[in-house]
C-alpha cells in the first residue's frame, strides 16, 4: 500500500483533495488513455477472460 493513514480523518482529507483533480482529469483524452493502459497491463497478468471482456467494455465506453 502506498499510503498508510493513522486516522480515518486523514483518509477523508486526502480523498477530498484528490477527488476534484481526478474528476477533472477524467475529461482529458490523455488521462483516459493512461487509465486504459494501466488496465491493459493488469489484464495481461491474468489468464481469465472476464477481465478481458471488462477491459473491452471500458474501451468502448471511453471511445478508445
Amino acid at each position: 500500500m502506498l499510503f498508510q493513514f493513522n486516522q480515518p480523518n486523514q483518509k477523508n482529507k486526502m480523498l477530498a483533495i484528490l477527488k476534484p483533480f481526478v474528476l477533472s482529469a477524467l475529461k482529458s483524452p490523455k488521462f483516459k488513455t493512461f487509465v486504459v493502459d494501466l488496465l491493459e497491463k493488469l489484464v495481461e497478468q491474468t489468464d481469465n477472460d472476464l477481465d478481458d471482456k471488462a477491459l473491452a467494455m471500458v474501451k468502448k465506453g471511453l471511445g478508445i
